[in-house]
């Protein structure tokens, strides 16, 4: 059995096997171990970190609830739909190539789709084809994409990147540089070598 100074103490380690009745027990447990396992300067940090992890989940249920199945298209963009997406045609080289009905990598149908989604698109490093493909997407499932046709879907990226990235990332950097170990003022926590360059 777990006792307090244990929780407390960094050299022991004390995980308690705890019957999970569902999975938001589960993470309360997770964040309360975490809480007893981190010194109170770095309360905050762990405080935000949940706080950072707690937006990219509910963007990431809400783009699957909005774009789930939504990304699909056929290599032949003259067709209508899935249902026409049979048969061979002639690509732009004269080929003669079968039509397929695919996805891009980047997609909402699962959660764990969607979170990896979410991270690549906090690096702001390639999101853009992501962001095309969202607002191409089209407002029946099974319908070919086409461009523009989801303008206002733009503005979950907007929203998303906003907040997650600009706000609550960089708050989440700003407390990793103040409450840094070694340092005895947020300046010195930045600067090298105690704040000489």
């Amino acid at each position: 059995m777990c006792t307090q100074n244990d929780a407390i103490d960094d050299m022991h380690l004390c995980i308690e096997p705890v019957l999970c009745r569902g999975m938001l027990q589960c993470l309360a447990h997770l964040y309360t171990l975490a809480m007893a396992r981190t010194r109170p300067k770095q309360r905050l940090q762990v405080n935000v970190a949940v706080l950072l992890l707690l937006v990219i989940g509910i963007f990431a249920v809400l783009g699957l609830q909005l774009f789930s199945g939504l990304f699909y298209s056929c290599n032949d963009a003259s067709v209508a739909g899935k249902a026409e997406c049979t048969g061979t045609f002639l690509n732009d080289m004269g080929e003669e190539v079968s039509r397929i009905w695919s996805r891009p990598f980047y997609n909402f149908d699962s959660f764990g789709n969607s979170l990896f989604v979410l991270f690549v698109s906090a690096t702001l490093d390639g999101y853009q084809p992501i962001m095309q493909n969202v607002i191409a997407a089209p407002s029946i499932k099974g319908m070919q994409p086409s461009s523009g046709s989801h303008g206002f879907s733009g503005m979950f990226f907007v929203a998303y990147i906003v907040i997650s990235v600009f706000v609550m990332l960089n708050l989440f950097v700003g407390m990793s540089f103040q409450f840094s170990p070694s340092s005895s003022s947020p300046i010195e926590g930045f600067l090298l070598h105690g704040g000489k360059v």
